[in-house]
């Protein structure tokens, strides 16, 4: 890292992050295996709680906003786009800001909200990782209405009118499930920590160091290496983003 400033430029110098996005391994892969989701999500945790602890909520978690240090590592990653973060004390938050599918419900409803708005999207990101789908999306809508939807999924959604009804009201309502034929044969403690972060009281909600205790992650608990069968819909929805930028 470096900087340097001359008469009419200043310079920043950052490290090469020649893997991609984290979106586009995840559609490559289909879904992570539980072990590699397990190396990525301590990862995010563990900078999710470093910005929380600096009262920075960040507000825009997604895989499209990590990177990947090398196209031969599925796991080490670094986060991006800092664009919506911001300072904040205790709930003071009222912006409706993020992306459709990775906002918490506190965001959807004009707040106030704080930093939990950002373990509510590890939630999903955990979800996709393992599951290589969203828990929340519209599956049989037209794609032009899935686009509407998702149409501020690089920019933020603004004015609240972005995320379609039902799929806003799926957020708010926390309207997801574990297809047994996708999750069967993922561990129960996965499962459970997505569950205690997909909570729509904030309150109750998972903090990002609480999740690095979750039993998910202790050294006792060894999840399996081979590679998950995957659902098609976030390669589909991948193929749909690209199609429409």
């Amino acid at each position: 890292y470096d900087f340097f400033e001359e008469a009419r430029f200043f310079f920043i110098v950052t490290e090469l992050l020649d893997g991609g996005e984290l979106f586009d391994r995840i559609a490559a892969r289909a879904r992570y295996s539980e072990r590699d989701a397990r190396a990525v999500a301590a990862q995010l945790f563990d900078v999710v709680a470093f910005l929380h602890a600096k009262n920075i909520a960040f507000r825009d978690l997604k895989p499209e906003n990590i990177l990947l240090e090398r196209p031969d590592s599925d796991t080490d990653i670094k986060l991006i786009d800092f664009g919506f973060a911001c300072a904040v004390e205790g709930r003071a938050l009222t912006a409706k800001t993020g992306s459709p599918e990775y906002v918490a419900p506190e965001v959807l409803a004009g707040g106030p909200y704080g930093v939990e708005v950002d373990c509510w999207s590890c939630g999903v990101l955990l979800f996709v990782l393992l599951a290589g789908a969203l828990p929340f999306d519209e599956p049989d809508a037209d794609p032009d209405e899935l686009d509407a939807a998702a149409g501020a999924e690089r920019g933020g959604i603004g004015g609240i009118g972005a995320p379609a009804p039902t799929l806003q009201q799926r957020i708010q309502s926390a309207d997801y499930d574990f297809d047994a034929a996708v999750w069967r044969s993922t561990s129960r403690f996965a499962r459970d920590l997505i569950a205690s972060l997909l909570v729509i009281d904030a309150d109750e909600r998972l903090s990002a160091p609480q999740a690095l205790e979750h039993p998910w992650f202790a050294a006792s608990h060894e999840p399996g290496t081979d590679p998950l069968q995957g659902s098609q819909s976030f390669k589909e929805f991948n193929a749909m983003r690209k199609l429409k930028s």
